[in-house]
């Protein structure tokens, strides 16, 4: 009898409960680390999320999250492209919850388990005695840990006193790593307020003291809007003074406007316009009428449009009848007319598969002609997929077709 009440007890734990309820939202916000799993804002109802892009959130009785679902109107809608979040990895994720674990697992549009961040194939949280995430390891298809494809194989997470958290993140091999690729906070103080957003983000030493990064910054404040959609952020050095942080700015912000559109502003210290990494001082993204996105313009001091430092102005990006599939990327200068990226090409277009899966990508001059990208060192991009709609590989091709990197 004990044998087979253990045997009832594993099966039950390798079950998804079913989802009691579902709630619909518009985007992801802005959220920084994985001790918030998932994010939503801008709350839909049913019939107004069939008209867009939107997420679908699946919980239980208990009121967890237990499945979450990128879609437009019926259809899974792929990540990428600026809806995205960054600890959403595909678009579909499960949560399966066990006494002091709670896994996450990731699904494809063919409704086929697939590893995701890299070859991760499951996010174990662990939790403490008061319900608390304290550790997130990362897994392959074999249960052993793992890099992602941002070279961290686990987080850690001490609470403190004040309500706030202390996270670290390690390699494989044991070193600490920075919170996201292309900042440098490493270990870090996540303070968040009384509806769950992150406030202030400070990065301190062994000793839980302010630590000025390389570029002088030890503190990221962040503000939101009413629907909880990102607003702001601005950065300080240890003494709580104006810094520059490694985008070459310090801050920025977010104004929404009626139709849709994003404007987004750099500032230096002293609060005055400030050119970003990008070579801009604005930012303008429009969207179409599905919620996907329709241009990127770059903007100088004066609201004019302006060169970025990869030698173009706009992107505009073209969608297919349905809103649903990305087709193309084209590059334009400040007067709107076709330019060639630093990287030599001046469009990028995109082929599929009959069920969805992105097949090639190819890189065109502006004759339309094929041509090497010199960053990605390639003049055409093909991904296979194994039977589940798993990729499995990715090769690189010069201009004749040519095999020049498998990867």
């Amino acid at each position: 009898m004990r044998y087979l009440l253990s045997i009832l007890l594993f099966i039950s734990t390798q079950v998804y409960s079913e989802v009691y309820r579902y709630e619909y939202f518009a985007v992801f916000p802005f959220w920084e680390s994985p001790v918030q799993p998932f994010k939503f804002a801008s709350p839909l109802t049913q019939q107004d999320a069939q008209k867009k892009i939107h997420i679908q959130v699946g919980y239980d009785a208990n009121n967890r999250v237990i499945d979450v679902q990128t879609r437009q109107g019926e259809q899974y809608k792929a990540l990428g492209n600026f809806f995205d979040a960054m600890y959403v990895h595909t678009v579909h994720t499960k949560v399966r919850y066990q006494k002091g674990k709670e896994l996450h697992h990731f699904y494809n549009k063919l409704g086929n388990r697939v590893t995701a961040w890299g070859n991760i194939w499951e996010k174990v949280y662990f939790n403490d005695e008061r319900g608390r995430y304290i550790k997130m390891d990362l897994l392959n298809r074999s249960g052993e840990s793992v890099d992602n494809s941002w070279g961290i194989t686990n987080y850690s997470w001490e609470h403190q006193l004040d309500g706030s958290i202390i996270e670290e993140r390690r390699s494989l091999l044991g070193e600490l790593k920075t919170h996201r690729p292309g900042f440098e906070f490493k270990r870090i103080r996540l303070h968040f307020d009384e509806k769950g957003h992150l406030r202030l983000m400070q990065n301190i030493d062994e000793s839980n003291q302010l630590s000025a990064a390389k570029s002088g910054a030890s503190q990221y404040s962040y503000f939101y809007d009413t629907n909880g959609s990102f607003e702001r952020w601005e950065i300080y050095d240890a003494d709580g003074k104006a810094a520059i942080g490694p985008s070459n700015t310090a801050g920025e912000s977010y104004i929404r406007q009626v139709d849709g559109s994003l404007k987004i502003s750099f500032f230096n210290k002293t609060g005055e316009p400030a050119i970003h990494w990008s070579g801009a001082v604005h930012w303008k993204i429009k969207r179409d009428i599905k919620g996907n996105v329709a241009e990127l313009t770059y903007f100088d001091e004066k609201q004019k449009p302006t060169n970025g430092n990869l030698n173009f102005s706009k992107i505009v990006y073209q969608w297919d009848e349905q809103h649903l599939h990305l087709v193309s990327k084209t590059l334009m200068d400040p007067t709107n007319k076709p330019t060639l990226h630093a990287d030599g090409y001046n469009k990028t277009q995109y082929f599929y598969r009959t069920d969805g899966l992105l097949k090639e990508q190819h890189f065109l001059t502006l004759d339309k002609k094929l041509v090497v990208s010199t960053y990605e060192k390639a003049a055409i991009i093909r991904y296979q997929y194994d039977d589940k709609g798993q990729r499995i590989s990715t090769t690189k091709h010069d201009v004749n077709g040519e095999l020049m990197k498998a990867i």
